[in-house]
């Protein structure tokens, strides 16, 4: 599919190759790259991803109103991807940030950390906004940079700035996934 709004944008590449696997779709000719995507959106992605697999049983989360993303959120709590929010909830109309996003890769991955953890200190000191990354997601955040998934808000490299609960971007979204998919 040609998009007729990801022309130099600077994850066009990323976005063709999301889209070529399935993944990532469009909406009537157009990718919409700096519109964010919510935590029900995301977690369809990394279903497609893994084959759309039947879930053995429906979701436990109290707020899952559509049909269309029960069964990739029941097979992600399944397999221990999502936790939600809080309270029995979802939240699937919420903006997946960039923290919540790579802290699902790193459950879909095994949830092992790895030699990233030796630069844990190294890693506090180069990003200056480090300590706005949650308790929970510190280690997949700092996985995410160790195995190059991470990607920044507007570039392939990650600045010296993370943005770890800015809501991710459709373009950022396609960085990560074709990245962690190559990884695996």
């Amino acid at each position: 599919v040609d998009f007729s709004d990801i022309a130099g944008n600077w994850a066009e590449d990323y976005i063709v190759e999301a889209n070529a696997q399935g993944l990532v779709y469009g909406y009537n000719g157009v990718y919409r790259p700096n519109d964010t995507m919510t935590r029900a959106e995301f977690v369809t992605i990394l279903y497609r991803a893994c084959g759309s697999p039947k879930p053995a049983k429906a979701a436990s989360f109290t707020d899952l109103t559509q049909t269309w993303y029960r069964d990739p959120i029941a097979w992600a709590e399944e397999n221990q991807v999502v936790n939600g929010v809080g309270n029995g909830k979802f939240d699937p109309g919420g903006p997946v940030t960039r923290e919540q996003l790579v802290t699902i890769l790193f459950r879909l991955s095994g949830g092992q950390s790895g030699m990233e953890s030796m630069f844990t200190s190294a890693y506090d000191d180069a990003y200056t906004d480090a300590g706005q990354i949650s308790a929970y997601a510190k280690p997949a955040v700092y996985w995410s940079i160790y195995h190059e998934i991470l990607c920044g808000e507007q570039s392939l490299t990650v600045p010296a700035a993370l943005a770890p609960r800015a809501a991710a971007t459709r373009a950022q979204i396609a960085v990560m996934i074709v990245r962690y998919l190559d990884m695996e």
